[in-house]
């Protein structure tokens, strides 16, 4: 994929948008879903732990930018 982007003078992010191929598309989204939900349950076991809200709201913070 980097070779090929050299070669055709794009950056990564070019390539992914111009390549033809669903899965450049479709993985690295599927992997920010599941990187979103593991921040959400991290976020939440930790607030329920020791029953503090700072955890649980950094974890939506993260999520947020996460989206961004």
């Amino acid at each position: 994929m980097r070779r090929a982007a050299q070669a055709a003078g794009r950056s990564m992010a070019a390539e992914i948008r111009a390549g033809r191929a669903p899965a450049l598309r479709t993985v690295p989204a599927e992997d920010g879903t599941a990187c979103t939900g593991v921040l959400a349950i991290v976020g939440i076991a930790l607030h329920m732990t020791p029953g503090e809200i700072a955890y649980e709201a950094c974890a939506s913070v993260l999520i947020g930018v996460l989206f961004v």
